[in-house]
């Protein structure tokens, strides 16, 4: 049986993709430049529309209602979507539910 090292390890994180910023409970990534990527609120919103990561004693309309609502809000009121129109925003969310149903599909929702 091998033994283990008792050094500790340092961890580093040198790659910008790999941070994130919490954003109403969802991990929002932060791209190049610093830059967050506020698709990832609209994106946890579909999954919750579709109830992909639900839990079944979760699964109240309301409760789901109120979820989606606060990540919608959240977009709308962060830089990226601050001003926007409403075809705008429209768009944006269309697009996320293309980015999300294949993955819900190869998880077989």
């Amino acid at each position: 049986m091998a033994k283990r090292s008792t050094k500790a390890r340092k961890i580093r994180f040198t790659d910008p993709q790999k941070q994130s910023r919490m954003i109403e409970g969802v991990a929002v990534a932060i791209g190049h430049g610093g830059i967050p990527d506020y698709d990832d609120l609209l994106r946890e919103a579909v999954r919750i529309a579709l109830r992909t990561d639900m839990n079944s004693t979760r699964d109240h309309w309301d409760d789901l209602y109120d979820r989606i609502r606060a990540l919608m809000d959240a977009y709308i009121h962060s830089p990226e979507g601050a001003g926007e129109d409403a075809s705008t925003l429209m768009s944006r969310l269309a697009s996320c539910v293309a980015d999300v149903i294949p993955m819900a599909v190869r998880k077989r929702l």
